[in-house]
């Protein structure tokens, strides 16, 4: 996933990495030479990661994993590993969107998760804490897969 200038990704053994594209859109398309891509990447983990997203202004990422638990990661420092666990979904985390820049209040703390179980969830990244429960897909035996918000954060979408 892209965000700004960054190229957000997880792979199948748990891991994360980041790449960040400054270097590539600088040089542009015109200069006809081989690009070297720096990415930086976490170990393997022990948990899948299904969802990610970036929070705290692009200091942070945060991913959903299959336990139903969060991980945060300091972008600067990924390599060391996530320097936060919140645990507490019942289910598999699916879908993740960060409510930043909201109009009217601050979200840089706060997330949705969409889950294995159908909810959505609030969660507050600092301090950890499941807020409570925003809705829920329909029916409760489909999971919630996919989480939009418009560019301006007025609203946000469910999906499967």
């Amino acid at each position: 996933r892209l965000y700004g200038t960054y190229l957000v990704s997880a792979s199948g053994d748990g891991s994360v990495a980041y790449t960040d594209l400054r270097r590539v859109l600088a040089r542009g398309e015109s200069s006809g030479s081989k690009l070297t891509l720096k990415t930086k990447q976490t170990a393997e983990g022990d948990d899948e990661v299904l969802c990610l997203d970036m929070v705290r202004g692009g200091e942070r990422i945060i991913a959903g994993l299959s336990t139903g638990s969060l991980q945060l990661y300091t972008v600067g420092d990924i390599e060391a590993g996530a320097t936060d666990r919140i645990p507490g979904h019942p289910d598999s985390v699916d879908a993740i969107v960060s409510l930043e820049g909201l109009e009217g209040g601050s979200g840089d703390s706060l997330v949705v998760t969409g889950c294995g179980d159908g909810m959505l969830r609030v969660v507050s990244l600092f301090p950890h804490q499941i807020l409570g429960v925003l809705g829920e897909h329909g029916t409760a035996s489909m999971p919630v897969e996919v989480l939009t918000m418009s560019n301006r954060g007025r609203y946000g979408k469910p999906g499967h």
